[in-house]
């Protein structure tokens, strides 16, 4: 087991405890050559899915950083076959310098639609920090 699912297991957990149907590794949309497997799902009590959210670990952020790209393609092309109208991304920081990572995630998020391993229709309309 990977330690990323982990720390999705234990989110998954938080979120039930607030009173959320939160369900983990669930299999939706695709992938490579297979259906793919979310992070977590947020559903309704009838199972119908509301968000995705997509996790992964971070430890450095450069303008050639493919693994923000890989995993938004995943989350925004991928895996929602439904068309959710909202969706989020957790990032498990592992940067020996927080603000260094943090900084450079957003000069990277910032320019995303030109990034060429970004692909697909949909584009990045907005980012909250």
């Amino acid at each position: 087991m990977k330690i990323e699912d982990l720390y999705n297991d234990d989110f998954t957990h938080y979120l039930r405890d607030l009173g959320y149907i939160a369900t983990d590794q669930t299999r939706t949309g695709k992938a490579l050559c297979t259906v793919g497997e979310v992070d977590i799902m947020i559903r309704k009590e009838n199972g119908t899915p509301v968000s995705i959210i997509e996790a992964f670990r971070l430890s450095s952020c450069g303008t050639d950083n493919t693994v923000i790209s890989s995993h938004l393609n995943k989350l925004l092309h991928d895996y929602d076959s439904a068309g959710l109208k909202r969706n989020f991304v957790i990032i498990y920081a592992e940067a020996a310098n927080y603000n260094t990572l943090w900084n450079n995630y957003i000069l990277y998020i910032t320019d995303l639609n030109s990034k060429k391993e970004f692909t697909g229709k949909n584009k990045l309309k907005s980012f909250t920090r």
